[in-house]
């Protein structure tokens, strides 16, 4: 401690209480153990948690996307305007987006509801390799500027891979963070979303 604040301390007995508590108050924080911070909040204050949630019905796009290109389909921008469909965001890299594409593929295979993927990388070449390697058939695309994924970043936090929107006749109703843990499982919460009994 240097000199002046020592000999301040000692003629002025208030400062040295001010020098003490401040400094305990600097040891005291930082033996304190570190907190998590609470999961960011939505809109609508509730946590972007894994799950399902109903949102605000929001429309799909219909018009082509800028940096929206497909994958293996002929439109970048498929028709999703009747019906039940599961917008599926994945990535290359992300393991649980592979392990959770043998049940999207039997779901779209099953017929009662359309599967779409939308890859998060970078390459096409990349997304091409992961679907054939896979067995994928189902329609995919590639948003390579990002711009479908911040279209629907308020319901799908860009860092959120796998996750997954549920749309009826063209809008979205549902959203869905988190990895499938079985076609079972993808298929009976899909069935009671549209059954109408939540998830």
């Amino acid at each position: 401690m240097p000199a002046r604040v020592i000999t301040a301390a000692r003629n002025h007995p208030l400062t040295a209480l001010l020098v003490v508590v401040g400094a305990a108050a600097i040891l005291w924080a930082a033996a304190r153990p570190a907190t998590l911070a609470p999961a960011p909040a939505d809109e609508d204050g509730t946590s972007s948690v894994v799950g399902w949630r109903e949102v605000d019905p929001a429309p799909w796009p219909t018009r082509a996307i800028d940096g929206v290109e497909p994958v293996n389909v002929a439109d970048a921008t498929p028709d999703l305007a009747e019906g039940a469909v599961l917008v599926n965001f994945w990535a290359s890299w992300c393991e649980p987006c592979r392990e959770e594409m043998p049940a999207l593929q039997e779901l779209d295979d099953a017929g009662t509801v359309r599967v779409v993927g939308v890859s998060r990388d970078t390459d096409a070449d990349v997304s091409a390799a992961t679907l054939s390697e896979f067995g994928v058939t189902y329609e995919n695309v590639i948003d390579l500027d990002s711009r479908l994924s911040t279209r629907f970043a308020d319901l799908v936090p860009a860092s959120a891979v796998p996750s997954s929107l549920l749309l009826v006749d063209g809008t979205v109703r549902w959203v869905h963070i988190g990895a499938f843990s079985s076609l079972d499982d993808l298929a009976s919460q899909v069935r009671d979303l549209l059954a109408g009994r939540g998830a």
